[in-house]
């Protein structure tokens, strides 16, 4: 009987509702790999470049709202910009990660 209710609990907890807040440095590393595993694998996998290791010292981080608003560069002029929820949802590299191409 005892495993029963084991496996009960167990499935009620995974249909909870997520309510993780992340903070500013989850936020940034969060949108670093969002953007590592987007423009960082093309330019892998198109001109054989290196990968970088994490270095949140150019990144940014704003509380807006529902989200931490996240960019690399000025806030003028930003490079990667990436909205993260607070409640940690998982980002999709390919639709998240937005890169400004300055002329």
């Amino acid at each position: 009987m005892r495993m029963w209710r084991l496996a009960i609990l167990m499935m009620l907890s995974a249909c909870a509702p997520h309510v993780a807040t992340i903070g500013r440095a989850a936020a940034i590393k969060a949108a670093w790999k969002a953007c590592d595993d987007s423009w960082g694998a093309y330019g892998r996998r198109q001109f054989g470049a290196e990968a970088q290791p994490f270095d949140p010292s150019g990144w940014y981080a704003e509380l807006a709202g529902d989200h931490w608003h996240v960019w690399t560069g000025s806030r003028e002029l930003p490079g990667y910009e990436v909205d993260v929820p607070l409640d940690g949802r998982p980002l999709v590299p390919d639709e998240t990660c937005g890169m400004n191409f300055q002329d």
